[in-house]
């Protein structure tokens, strides 16, 4: 049953297409609706056949940073364009300063109907809740989170900050009159354009010249960025010079009365998230990475001191996983230790199988271990708690070097025929894993960014949701 829909009446949404009208905008077959699902979007007003026109986006309609620039240079100051250029050259930054600019113009500006259009704020993306004039706090939200998302979005921290240390200098520059920039108008407008903007690729939005060639490689795009995502449609996107415009075309029907999408690539939930502030219930896409400090966590669990003072085992265990890690990274085998829908990375089971080898300088009883591997290293001789685990020890590199060809054959042999002794065991070895990711990390959090979404696991085919 297709998701009920009503259209968009809105007076900015009205005002946005008189604007487009005037501009001799090219329409087709789609308008604005709320849609149950997914809210606002596309509607297929008519029967878009494969290979047919989704959008046409004029290059006279595209705000690109050379656009912005040319603005800024009226009446011509070639010592303006220069002074912003020795600052910075972000194709972000600038288009962040322009839609601040429009903004502030108010009704004076030629790009007041587009403006008003946007999302007034972006509170489902992590990086809103990090802030520009507190620092500490920011990176005391970013110490809770998982190690791979927070990386991601480090590094998106550091991008916004080092724009907005740009953006203040440029601002004194083309609009030394009005009030400085402030945090809060420079983090929707950054937000705006690197939610919303297009690729350009190599398709140049200047003149035909070879100097001018590339020059504009992103773009925020009027009225196609109400199209939204989905996995399942593929699309044909790109500048075509014969109508000079940005054209998207179907690549299969929509039929009417359909929401009409775009794909925008390949991303698991947590880049979805970071980048767009929206996940996907079902991503085939999706996957749960996990680095060494979680490996350390599971497999010590359940910690039962064996013999010394407490903690003895559990910085002994925190040595050998160290050791783990290193020899792996020797041999080009760490990394990507990653559970996806339905697949787990060979190199996470290789980690996982090495960290259950009996260690060259002790034994380790199973009662040190978690329950979940506990079942993947007692299923392979039936042995109680109170056993050793009876493996042969990997004492030295003529010794590590056939422990990896031999498992690199398992998994051969279990990829082929999908059966192994130890798949079942190493099965639920993972399910512990990742509850205990998401219950603790995830957690975490979602208790510190007030808007992300909580996370859950699907035990039956490891389907990660978000």
């Amino acid at each position: 049953m297709a998701p009920s829909y009503t259209l968009d009446n809105d007076p900015a949404w009205l005002q946005f297409r008189a604007w487009l009208e005037q501009k001799q905008f090219p329409f087709t077959s789609i308008t604005l609706a709320h849609f149950t699902d997914t809210g606002r979007g596309m509607l297929a007003t008519d029967t878009i056949k494969r290979g047919d026109m989704i959008i046409r986006v004029p290059k006279s309609l595209l705000l690109t940073r050379s656009g912005a620039l040319r603005m800024w240079n009226k009446p011509k100051n070639a010592s303006i364009k220069a002074s912003i250029a020795a600052i910075t050259t972000s194709e972000p930054v600038i288009l962040a300063l322009a839609i601040i600019q429009a903004k502030r113009q108010g009704s004076t500006s030629p790009l007041r109907p587009y403006i008003q259009v946007l999302p007034a704020h972006f509170s489902t993306v992590p990086l809103a809740h990090l802030s520009l004039t507190d620092p500490d706090r920011s990176h005391g939200l970013l110490a809770k989170l998982p190690a791979d998302f927070r990386q991601l979005l480090q590094l998106q921290y550091e991008r916004l900050v080092a724009g907005w240390q740009a953006a203040q200098r440029v601002w004194a520059i083309i609009a030394p009159q009005s009030p400085p920039l402030t945090p809060g108008e420079w983090k929707w407008a950054w937000l705006a354009v690197n939610t919303r903007c297009i690729s350009l690729k190599t398709h140049s939005t200047g003149s035909n010249t070879a100097s001018r060639h590339a020059v504009d490689t992103m773009a925020m795009a009027p009225m196609l960025d109400f199209l939204n995502h989905s996995n399942s449609t593929q699309v044909t996107t790109g500048f075509e010079p014969t109508l000079d415009a940005f054209v998207i075309r179907a690549d299969h029907d929509i039929p009417k009365g359909q929401q009409a999408f775009i794909n925008y690539g390949p991303h698991d939930n947590a880049a979805m998230l970071l980048e767009y502030g929206f996940t996907l219930p079902q991503n085939v896409y999706d996957s749960v990475a996990l680095d060494e400090s979680l490996l350390d966590n599971f497999f010590l669990s359940s910690y039962e001191p064996w013999s010394g003072p407490p903690g003895r085992a559990l910085g002994w265990f925190h040595t050998w996983s160290t050791w783990c890690q290193t020899t792996l990274t020797n041999h080009g085998l760490w990394g990507d230790l990653t559970v996806k829908p339905g697949e787990i990375s060979y190199r996470l089971v290789l980690t996982l199988l090495l960290l259950a080898q009996t260690p060259p300088i002790r034994r380790l009883p199973l009662t040190a271990l978690s329950p979940g591997l506990r079942l993947l290293v007692g299923s392979r001789g039936g042995l109680s708690t109170t056993t050793t685990i009876p493996l042969d020890p990997i004492e030295n590199e003529t010794q590590l070097q056939a422990w990896l060809k031999s498992q690199e054959r398992a998994w051969t042999a279990w990829r082929l025929s999908r059966m192994g002794d130890w798949v079942a065991p190493l099965r639920l070895v993972l399910d512990k894993c990742l509850v205990w990711l998401c219950k603790v990390e995830i957690s975490r959090a979602r208790d510190q960014l007030l808007q992300m979404r909580a996370t859950h696991v699907n035990h039956t085919n490891l389907k990660l949701v978000y």
